[in-house]
């Protein structure tokens, strides 16, 4: 079916407003963080006002520039090549950076820096998004000073209550700016469903013949959308865990159905592709109390990973669980490649990576992990995993009966 003119009309309405709401909330962003964007040499591209306002660059200034004229002398050589290391390898970077403006005053920043890959998964740009943190740090800074230099105790107290006041005050504003950036992520999320359903509407030609060359093109947008609306329900999730936001809603949960839905949804998709998927109650009528939404999504970022990492031939997953005292015990076990001894103790900490190269080619931001870890304990849970580093990974997850 051929687009009237008047579906070209909508078309190009709906895609106005879509641009004109994504700037609206990218200039919300720019009140709020310090952005910067760099080429994969790191030599500045972009910079947006709140960056030159705290730099006391222009942007004129900054572009062409790299981010060593921000270089404080605080951080040691090591410091910056890890962060280089990390993003040119493809993996986000977090951390709080020490920079110094164009007048010679310091300033703190709680940064996130994105490499954004190409085709081949090698980093093209890098975008940072920046917090400051000068505030806190002056306050953290006085209370160490206050502690080490006076030595009468009442004047300790008081100072130290002072202090405290203002750090409590600074904290505060630290987590309105945590709510602040949940409000932008869920933002950023809204354009992605019209973007996602017009795709699916072009490849059914709902809106008229397109070729194979414009085909590929669609179905390219749509599968990066869908990525960043992944990353973004990551993001909103993990802000909603450090914040104590999340809300679960306890019912009770048969066990048997629970993995009866794990099999509907895996073994026949893994029998296409040549895999197997095998789930193994060993205690089928138990019934835990439980939020079985959140119990799932652990279940299925685990068994996504298991999916990554398991052989094209012969792959193998199997999810089960079993009575251990008053415990009972579910496990996601692959026939994988497994997890280095050396990383399995960071491996639940957002934004880590096992750095790999068969893992590298999965890419992923590292927070999956972290995720299911805090929903695993706020369910009074517990996650852990064991792996000799060669042959294949088992994740436990326990509670109590």
């Amino acid at each position: 079916m051929r687009m009237t003119p008047t579906d070209q009309k909508n078309t190009g309405e709906n895609l106005l407003n879509l641009t004109n709401q994504m700037g609206k909330i990218l200039s919300a962003l720019d009140e709020s963080s310090l952005v910067a964007i760099t080429d994969k040499h790191g030599v500045i591209t972009h910079v947006n006002k709140k960056f030159c306002n705290v730099s006391g660059y222009s942007a004129e200034e900054l572009v062409g520039k790299n981010h060593r004229i921000l270089k404080s002398g605080f951080h040691p050589q090591e410091f910056y090549k890890d962060l280089w290391v990390t993003i040119s390898g493809g993996h986000t970077w977090h951390g709080e950076i020490k920079n110094v403006s164009k007048h010679g005053q310091y300033f703190w920043v709680d940064t996130t820096i994105v490499p954004f890959l190409d085709s081949g998964s090698l980093s093209e740009q890098y975008v940072s998004i920046s917090t400051e943190l000068t505030d806190q740090k002056n306050t953290e800074e006085n209370l160490l000073n206050a502690n080490m230099q006076l030595r009468n105790a009442a004047k300790i107290q008081k100072e130290n209550m002072e202090l405290h006041m203002e750090f409590e005050k600074s904290k505060e504003k630290d987590t309105l700016k945590e709510e602040f950036s949940a409000m932008i992520t869920h933002e950023l999320k809204t354009p992605l469903v019209p973007i996602i359903g017009y795709c699916k509407m072009l490849k059914n030609k709902m809106l008229g013949e397109l070729n194979g060359e414009q085909l590929e093109s669609i179905d390219t947008i749509e599968k990066n959308a869908k990525r960043l609306e992944s990353l973004i329900s990551d993001i909103m999730d993990v802000r909603k865990l450090d914040l104590n936001k999340m809300k679960f809603t306890l019912e009770d949960l048969a066990i048997d159905n629970f993995f009866a839905s794990l099999d509907s949804s895996y073994r026949q998709v893994l029998i296409e592709q040549g895999k197997e998927f095998i789930t193994d109650a060993q205690i089928p009528s138990v019934v835990i109390h439980t939020d079985k939404i959140r119990l799932r999504q652990v279940f299925d970022n685990l068994i996504s990973n298991a999916i990554k990492f398991i052989p094209d031939k012969n792959g193998k997953i199997t999810v089960g669980c079993k009575n251990e005292g008053n415990k009972v015990v579910f496990y996601v076990a692959d026939n994988g490649i497994g997890i280095p001894l050396e990383s399995q103790q960071n491996l639940f900490q957002k934004f880590y990576q096992v750095d790999t190269s068969e893992r590298r080619k999965t890419g992923g931001t590292g927070l999956g992990l972290a995720i299911s870890k805090g929903i695993i304990e706020k369910l009074g849970g517990r996650i852990w995993v064991e792996s000799d580093g060669k042959t294949g990974t088992i994740f436990y997850i326990e509670f109590d009966t």
